[in-house]
């Protein structure tokens, strides 16, 4: 019996990696609107927050999707390829881009750049739309989970002041280029035809 078509889009490549490419230029879009454009948007429908803000957080939404969505695209052509790991036979429906990125296979990352997708994981899960996270304690969890990630374990009896950042266009688009090169390379392997 076929899949069906909704099995055969969790199940395509190509379906994932569009959808990145998509939010990807939005993110761009959103940093290249002019000041003037934003203004007039906002007072043609008589938005009196701030746009900056607004923008912020959108930008910050469509970088968090387009990171998970193309690493789901290498996972789901190494499914195609019977390439993955033996135990991923479907892309994860998951936020953990820390975990999605292992499992993609993609190269070991630096301290900043899993903090990247560590802060993308918390935009996704809740942050880019929601005022607060809905349990403290699985927020809690998912926060100790993080430091793990991060390797940034405090000793018993230390305290440390940690300065919080975001996500910026080259932080983003870093990441997003390592596992697009990685999903074309995997793709034209698979269909030379294409190179």
């Amino acid at each position: 019996m076929p899949n069906s078509i909704r099995e055969m889009r969790r199940r395509a490549p190509l379906h994932y990696e569009a959808k990145a490419d998509n939010a990807r230029v939005v993110a761009r879009i959103i940093l290249d609107t002019s000041d003037a454009a934003q203004a007039q948007a906002a007072s043609s429908i008589g938005y009196t927050g701030s746009t900056g803000i607004a923008l912020r957080e959108s930008f910050l939404r469509e970088c968090s999707i387009a990171l998970e969505l193309v690493v789901k695209a290498v996972i789901a052509q190494k499914i195609e390829m019977k390439r993955s790991n033996k135990k991923v036979t479907t892309v994860p429906s998951s936020h953990d881009l820390v975990m999605l990125w292992a499992t993609a296979g993609l190269p070991e990352l630096s301290l900043e750049d899993r903090e990247t997708l560590v802060i993308a994981r918390r935009v996704l899960n809740w942050a880019g739309r929601y005022a607060a996270p809905k349990n403290d304690e699985r927020e809690d969890k998912l926060y100790s989970e993080e430091r793990r990630y991060l390797k940034d374990e405090p000793r018993p009896g230390e305290l440390r002041i940690k300065k919080l950042r975001s996500i910026d266009w080259d932080q983003f688009d870093r990441l997003y280029k390592i596992a697009f090169e990685a999903f074309w390379s995997l793709r034209s392997e698979a269909n030379p035809e294409l190179s």
